[in-house]
């Protein structure tokens, strides 16, 4: 008992140093003033470490007087996650060390949208990286970033009409091939996740991250968590704005989906060339979101036409949202971003027209996160429960 008791104190110990350098790069004796173990304790713990190439001598900091101590670092490339996003058509995924940068990544290409073609690529990336010397015992865990509705509690894709598959048990098939723990994550919470790491915004705030993609998805955080239901929920895109709408990709119709995303402005695009006199073709000719997003930054007017009005549809949408949670600040990510024009006030009018009065008048920003960030931000969370030991993944 008393050895059970010795071996714990001694991980316990290991795991708040580990803890202590993941937030900064410190010298033996700032880390037992830091976590105020005793000098003695620090050494023992950290030669282990420096032995399992798990810390390393970075570089020798500035001094105060006397001789200069050694500053202590994580070594990034002992640990990896592998982090995953799937997207229609493509699986690509990430080997991230422990300081959060990318050290490998792959696309896997998949012509058919579907469970079969999808499981089929996810597994072919999984295995490109185990295949690789030395990796496979240095992973720690994976995250999976997917656009749908989650099942949380076994990780199972309950529908995606993105990527063509319903009760997909994505991390047992993810953990049928790695053998360590799996944690999935909307798209939007891989998004928000980043926004969050990249520091801009306040640890004790609450957000809602609203982002236009191929369709129009939202999370919420409140004091660096993610909101987390059983069964995914916070299905913006679903929410019915006009009972006479388009049809959804759900089989619905008004959906706000159906009026603010790719596909919509795609469709509300060609009618508008259409009713113009102008062929779809040429400049315009297959035009993605960013795409028209950029034409509308050098002032095209049919394309600014175009977003305005998913601009006024998504501010009413982001009502229901400021209306639920009352956010400190809305965020909006994907393409529109990037869009160099006035759509925030736009977004903002529409925003606080169909809000409760009192809520309706919180801020509104374009995201900052670049995809590099949001990768980080999912490999923090799963470093920090299977490497640290410490914090939530939501």
């Amino acid at each position: 008992m008393l050895k059970a008791d010795k071996n714990t104190l001694k991980a316990n110990n290991r795991q708040l140093i580990l803890s202590t350098l993941r937030r900064r790069e410190q010298s033996r004796s700032e880390l037992a003033e830091t976590t105020g173990l005793s000098k003695s304790t620090v050494s023992g713990l950290v030669q282990e470490l420096l032995s399992q190439n798990i810390v390393y001598e970075k570089e020798r900091a500035a001094s105060s007087g006397g001789r200069r101590p050694v500053v202590l670092a994580l070594e990034p490339r002992c640990s990896y996650t592998l982090v995953i996003e799937a997207g229609p058509h493509k699986v690509e995924a990430s080997l991230v060390g422990l300081d959060l940068a990318v050290a490998d990544s792959i696309t896997e290409n998949y012509e058919t949208l579907g469970a079969e073609s999808f499981e089929e690529a996810l597994r072919l990336t999984v295995r490109s990286f185990l295949s690789r010397p030395g990796v496979a015992v240095k992973i720690v865990g994976a995250a999976a970033a997917v656009p749908g509705a989650i099942d949380y509690a076994d990780g199972t894709l309950l529908y995606s009409s993105h990527l063509g598959v319903h009760d997909f048990k994505i991390s047992d098939i993810i953990r049928s091939e790695l053998g360590k723990p799996v944690y999935i994550f909307k798209d939007t919470e891989a998004m928000l996740l980043g926004e969050y790491i990249s520091g801009g915004l306040d640890p004790n705030g609450s957000y809602v991250y609203i982002v236009v993609r191929n369709g129009l998805g939202m999370s919420y955080m409140r004091r660096g968590e993610v909101l987390h239901f059983r069964r995914s929920g916070l299905e913006l895109g679903h929410v019915k704005l006009e009972s006479s709408g388009p049809q959804c990709s759900c089989g619905k119709y008004g959906c706000a989906e159906s009026f603010v995303s790719a596909s919509a402005a795609r469709r509300d695009l060609k009618v508008l060339l259409k009713a113009s006199g102008i062929s779809d073709t040429g400049r315009y000719d297959g035009l993605g979101l960013d795409g028209i997003v950029r034409l509308s930054n050098s002032g095209d007017p049919y394309c600014r036409r175009v977003l305005s009005e998913q601009c006024r549809h998504l501010g009413k949408a982001a009502a229901f949202a400021v209306n639920m949670f009352a956010p400190d600040l809305v965020l909006i990510g994907g393409p529109l971003a990037y869009a160099k024009w006035n759509i925030l006030s736009i977004i903002r009018a529409s925003m606080a027209e169909h809000a409760i009065e009192r809520y309706g008048d919180c801020g509104i920003a374009l995201a900052v996160s670049d995809k590099a960030s949001y990768i980080a931000g999912m490999a923090d969370r799963v470093f920090g429960r299977e490497f640290f030991g410490t914090g939530s993944i939501g």
